[in-house]
């Protein structure tokens, strides 16, 4: 088992280590959904095996679109900030922090899944690695973390080993579904943006 380390951050201004406002709050108020589809690429049949829709607790009315981060409008370092959401969502009672993946774990995901090509778990490992690489925190707690301050591959298939060892697939469906959501979101974001200056993406 690991130990929890700060991780150095990925290429983005990311980081796997909770920052401020990720802690966890009991008291604070439940945030919103994203919406209900996804872009994410991913292998096909890779979305929820049986689970369905996976609304929060208390689930409401869609909420108008969040935003980048402002450091996003800054001169060339603002690129790597379009594209970075974080979605917090209570599921079964626990109240779990995604974001979302910059480009080089989303290969290594497709690494860890290639493992199994031609079989019938090619879609659940890479419905398990994006999971583990996508939380922040579950319940304020971070995700074990490699004992040794590793690279980036270290770290996604250590975070993929540890969820396909410790959590079941029914949550696995949940936060995956949530994940694509998030991902979702980050393309309308950029569409209604590109709409609103007159401009579309291509």
């Amino acid at each position: 088992m690991g130990q929890n380390m700060p991780v150095d951050n990925m290429g983005d201004g990311q980081s796997l280590e909770p920052g401020a406002e990720d802690v966890f709050e009991p008291d604070d108020p439940s945030p919103h959904n994203g919406p209900v589809a996804s872009s994410t690429p991913a292998p096909p049949d890779a979305g929820t095996t049986g689970g369905g829709s996976v609304p929060d607790e208390g689930d409401g009315a869609l909420p108008p679109l969040r935003s980048f981060p402002q450091e996003m409008h800054q001169a060339f370092e603002g690129l790597a900030f379009i594209g970075k959401l974080t979605d917090t969502f209570t599921w079964m009672g626990h109240r779990i922090i995604i974001r979302t993946l910059v480009a080089d774990e989303l290969l290594e995901v497709g690494l860890l899944a290639k493992r199994y090509m031609g079989s019938l778990g090619e879609a659940k490992a890479y419905q398990m690695a994006c999971v583990g690489a996508c939380i922040v925190t579950a319940d304020g707690q971070p995700l074990p973390l490699p004992m040794t301050n590793g690279d980036l591959a270290e770290l996604v298939e250590f975070r993929f080993n540890w969820v396909k060892a410790n959590w079941h697939s029914i949550v696995h469906d949940a936060i995956y579904e949530k994940f694509l959501l998030l991902d979702d979101e980050a393309h309308r974001i950029v569409e209604a943006m590109g709409e609103a200056s007159g401009q579309t993406a291509r």
